[in-house]
């Protein structure tokens, strides 16, 4: 029952976008993706991969490509989908003002747990990467979806070979690290790769309220103009004001019966009941 699978994107990524020439025009475009696809499959067969996929295509490219993976005979599943948030108002006190009144109150009541804590921001995190690991995987381990297990060398790469554009903030109390937030940002977006919390005192102090609101107050200081909040723990990102965006899984078994049972089966495997129940 195990397979092998060829896979277009990364499990370490929300969207699996795929990037063309700026000089490329939409036919262009279009052509070079089936063109693509004919490539993947000819390189999954060469290395025994029976099982095809295209990982977390957003609802904007899927519309463009559909009829490229329908061709190639590619069924659909869906996805997990992405959280964001649009930073379109000036203020902490504008964004509280959107939040039901319920909600409103109680983050503003988390917020006096600021006083508590110390919060560095950094670039290079070696000195307490063993702490912050430590974090991950307790993280990890109690989360209702067990994705994969990054490496210690991961967080190392990702501030090291995006040195402008990564950065990880720490949340002591006295002198205990309680959180990490890894934070990756482009020209207008910051996205909240990955927060790693100690759950006991993390909890006391309510640092997974408060890390969002600290990360809403740096996208107004540096002008992003979107807080993308990933995957998973919908129900608190929905509460805090985000919107939810569908991504959609494309697979093929390059044996025809095969196929057909995994289409069969497509309509059980999909991880989007949560868009169903926001709609």
């Amino acid at each position: 029952m195990t397979l092998r699978l060829a896979c277009i994107g990364s499990p370490c990524t929300e969207r699996g976008l795929i990037g063309f020439h700026p000089e490329l025009d939409e036919q262009e475009q279009q052509l070079l993706f089936a063109e693509m696809l004919v490539s993947f499959e000819t390189y999954a067969a060469s290395q025994a991969c029976r099982l095809l996929g295209v990982k977390d295509m957003p609802e904007s490219f899927q519309q463009r490509f559909s009829e490229q993976l329908q061709r190639a005979k590619f069924t659909t599943v869906p996805g997990m989908p992405t959280a964001s948030l649009d930073i379109d108002f000036a203020s902490m006190d504008e964004y509280l003002s959107r939040l039901s009144p319920g909600t409103r109150k109680d983050m503003r009541r988390k917020l006096r747990s600021f006083h508590h804590l110390r919060v560095e921001y950094r670039t290079n995190i070696d000195d307490v990467l063993p702490e912050v690991i430590t974090l991950y995987l307790d993280t990890r381990n109690r989360s209702e979806w067990q994705f994969e297990e990054l490496t210690p060398g991961y967080f190392q790469g990702v501030l090291a070979r995006m040195a402008e554009r990564s950065f990880c903030m720490l949340y002591y109390a006295g002198d205990r690290l309680l959180a990490a937030n890894l934070l990756i940002h482009g020209k207008d977006t910051l996205i909240d790769k990955f927060f790693c919390m100690n759950r006991e005192h993390g909890r006391a102090y309510n640092l997974y309220f408060l890390s969002w609101l600290n990360n809403i107050r740096s996208c107004l200081e540096h002008g992003f103009t979107r807080y993308q909040t990933g995957q998973a723990s919908y129900e608190n990102k929905l509460r805090l004001g985000s919107r939810l965006a569908r991504n959609t899984m494309y697979f093929k078994h390059r044996n025809i019966f095969a196929h057909g049972l995994l289409r069969c089966a497509a309509s059980l495997l999909g991880a989007d009941e949560t868009l169903k129940k926001s709609a």
